[in-house]
């Protein structure tokens, strides 16, 4: 499955999203390192959290991570970022922010020297992503050694693409003019609107070669300049590193099948998509000294630890865990959930844990949502705030049907926990069997 980085659902815990429409998950393969929480950076306190976590994890396909990963950047003519981009790339394998992959049992990464490319290789206005990798194959041929003769599996080709350059998802229409073709399933999704970047893979021969591509957007979020393109950057090499081949031997891609509400929610179910809608995953490391994006940590999350790492030294983290005991069906397959049948009642235990101390109790809200906007879900609280190892019981009740094409619509829950500006997410999902 090609994964990317998406720039529709920021903040989507706050606004319509979710629902039934997915890609089913598994849980037959292992999940990351979960053995040495003081060997991941994770401190252990007595106490905390109160719970057993169940925590999503991103599960393996069972395909290969970069165990030595390289990245080669090549940077089209009119992107005006390379030499920030030349630098995070050189800092970026030393760093504590990529050591915290090794759980993935990925290698220190390697910044190949830059290719910059003249103008006979310009960018056109418009280009679909099997006309990348048509081009990438070219490079390959013998007339361009600073490519090398062959790809190299161990090694993320970054292509950084200028502003004036208009990338679709799909593949180009046939014959002349008229719409994508969807190839890949993604429509007629186009760079800084859809997505802010991608990463996949082809085969070229014996070789599987992995790339990512990353066009250059003025904003994601709060973030201008050369901030977006290297957070971008650091969330498509992380991804390429632990999934460096989704679309031949796909590896941590999604996933396991207790928790594919997060994966609904989220936008997708590798490392990086499981962190990044939340704000404050985007951070400058010291080593760095460039904006990059927080990454998922199977380990912490089992832990019961901000699942998004590094953290440095934060605040204890808090959240909210809803007790899910029902199978509920969706896109052919089951998950945990919560069944409420239409005009009917069922009440929810929520579990409070943090990691250490908080100074205080912390606010619970619930809402439900489709992805055409809130579902005709109500719940109602026996107490709306309190701390790790408190327990709230919610009533939720289904109010009338959940409208969807699907034959066993969903909606999607999000249990929100809030202290002052901070804010930490659950989620789950609702049927109506």
């Amino acid at each position: 499955m090609r994964v990317f980085y998406i720039f529709l659902i920021l903040g989507c815990f706050l606004t319509a999203c979710g629902g039934d429409d997915s890609n089913p998950g598994t849980d037959d393969a292992q999940t990351g390192d979960e053995s040495d929480l003081s060997e991941a950076g994770l401190a252990v306190d007595a106490g905390f959290p109160a719970i057993k976590i169940d925590a999503p994890q991103v599960v393996t396909l069972g395909g290969p991570v970069l165990n030595t990963p390289k990245v080669q950047p090549v940077f089209f003519p009119g992107f005006d970022y390379g030499s920030q981009i030349t630098d995070f790339t050189n800092k970026l394998g030393g760093s504590a922010y990529w050591g915290a992959l090794s759980e993935y049992k990925v290698g220190k990464i390697t910044a190949l020297a830059p290719i910059t490319l003249t103008q006979a290789d310009a960018a056109p206005s418009v280009i679909y992503d099997n006309q990348i990798q048509d081009w990438l194959k070219t490079r390959f041929d013998g007339s361009h050694p600073e490519f090398g003769n062959a790809p190299d599996e161990n090694t993320v080709y970054a292509l950084f693409y200028p502003p004036t350059t208009t990338i679709y998802l799909s593949n180009a229409p046939a014959g002349d003019g008229g719409a994508p073709d969807g190839g890949g399933g993604f429509g007629n999704a186009k760079s800084c609107q859809g997505f802010g970047g991608y990463h996949s893979d082809f085969v070229m021969g014996s070789n599987d070669v992995a790339y990512a591509v990353l066009p250059e957007c003025p904003t994601f979020g709060s973030l201008t300049g050369a901030d977006v393109s290297t957070s971008t950057a650091s969330h498509e090499l992380s991804e390429a590193a632990t999934d460096p081949f989704p679309m031949t031997q796909p590896a941590y891609t999604q996933v396991d099948d207790d928790h594919l509400a997060w994966m609904f929610f989220l936008g997708g179910g590798e490392v990086g998509d499981m962190c990044a809608q939340f704000p404050e995953s985007f951070y400058t490391p010291t080593d760095v000294g460039h904006v990059v994006q927080k990454n998922w940590s199977n380990v912490s999350a089992k832990a019961g630890h901000d699942p998004c790492q590094p953290t440095g030294a934060s605040p204890a983290y808090f959240n909210a865990m809803p007790v899910f005991t029902d199978s509920v069906s969706t896109r052919g397959t089951t998950t945990k959930g919560i069944d409420v049948p239409v005009g009917q009642s069922k009440t929810l235990e929520i579990d409070l844990f943090s990691d250490g101390p908080v100074n205080a109790p912390w606010m619970l809200d619930a809402k439900a949502y489709t992805r055409g906007g809130a579902a005709p879900i109500s719940f109602t609280f026996d107490k709306t705030s309190g701390q790790n190892g408190d327990k709230a019981m919610v009533t939720v009740t289904s109010t009338s049907a959940i409208q969807s094409t699907s034959k066993t619509p969903t909606a999607t829950i999000v249990i929100t926990s809030t202290l002052g500006v901070r804010q930490n997410v659950w989620v789950g999902i609702l049927g109506q069997q």
